[in-house]
């Protein structure tokens, strides 16, 4: 985190949470939500908003981290929790179409009722944001995703 943090590049974090229980060194939301309170100034992503999406977002609020959207659960109301409880500045579209149906991911956010231009925050505008990119991307006070 500190090679990434120094080289102002973000870190994209697997996250899940078993029902099952996780086994030895994987990674849950709240690993994830610790790892951001001791490095608020890295941008973290924690990849399908935890897995248990409830869970993910509830562990991040209150840190710098942002979630992806990527992975197949697909649950009425999960995407329009994470931008109230995050920020629509801290979603960021994952695909996880390696896995799943890119159709699909595409629509767990067009089809959620957030406003247009929080959908094309999360659609991209965060992500080249974080990148460090302000091609294309209107400037907002200069607040980056990612970091408060």
């Amino acid at each position: 985190v500190e090679y990434a943090i120094a080289r102002d590049v973000p870190v994209l974090l697997h996250a899940w949470w078993k029902a099952t229980g996780n086994l030895a060194n994987e990674s849950a939301p709240e690993d994830v939500a610790e790892l951001a309170r001791l490095y608020p100034q890295a941008k973290l992503i924690m990849a399908h908003l935890g897995g248990d999406w409830q869970r993910g977002v509830a562990a991040l609020s209150d840190t710098t981290a942002c979630v992806d959207t990527s992975g197949s659960i697909v649950e009425r109301g999960m995407i329009e929790r994470a931008v109230k409880r995050l920020g629509a500045d801290r979603v960021i579209f994952g695909s996880d179409s390696a896995g799943g149906a890119l159709a699909v991911a595409y629509a767990k956010v067009t089809g959620a009722q957030i406003s247009d231009e929080d959908k094309q925050k999360v659609l991209g505008d965060n992500f080249v944001r974080l990148l460090g990119r302000t091609s294309g991307v209107p400037r907002s006070g200069g607040h980056t995703a990612c970091q408060p």
